[in-house]
């Protein structure tokens, strides 16, 4: 039965899982491209730096540097803390994206708590970001725009929890009306 191709119209008649799927696929996306590039970085974020990186590709890097010399002084200045958090997301978040991504689209309910970790981790390290970022010696440039971007990271992980934690079991409801 895991071989099979998901049943789309079974995701499809899921629209919160949907949603949960694209957002974790667009969070991977970050993690494998900017988060690798900032835990990669051992020094301010400048186009020098980051000359001498074949990967993400180059369009991303032209966009990360906008985004650290117009919006984010923090991600800009990329202190050793911070690099140690982007560090967790290309290897440790990117591999459970994969999983939970598979999880959602075939109904597996051994996601819950691997993913009520996951959703507790990133809350965790979302709060000194925000902190930083909002009264910090790094304040952003953009309150605006970094809101935007930055509270998804906070506020998916809470929707993530509550779609795994209020059932008592992840997708067995679906499963019965089928």
């Amino acid at each position: 039965k895991d071989q099979e191709v998901p049943d789309m119209a079974s995701i499809l008649s899921r629209p919160l899982d949907l949603l949960i799927v694209s957002v974790l696929c667009s969070f991977l996306v970050i993690a494998i491209t900017i988060d690798f590039l900032q835990s990669s970085l051992a020094e301010e974020v400048a186009a020098e730096t980051l000359a001498g990186f074949s990967w993400p590709p180059d369009g991303v890097r032209r966009a990360y540097l906008w985004w650290c010399q117009e919006v984010d002084s923090l991600l800009a200045a990329n202190p050793i803390w911070y690099r140690t958090i982007a560090m967790v997301s290309p290897c440790l978040y990117a591999p459970f994206y994969f999983f939970a991504i598979y999880a959602f689209l075939y109904e597996r309910e051994w996601i819950k708590v691997p993913g009520l970790c996951w959703a507790w981790g990133l809350i965790l390290t979302m709060l000194p970001v925000f902190m930083e970022q909002n009264y910090g010696k790094h304040a952003t440039k953009n309150l605006f725009l970094f809101h935007v971007a930055y509270v998804p990271y906070f506020v998916f992980p809470i929707l993530f929890a509550a779609r795994l934690a209020i059932p008592s079991t992840v997708f067995q409801q679906h499963k019965k009306q089928l």
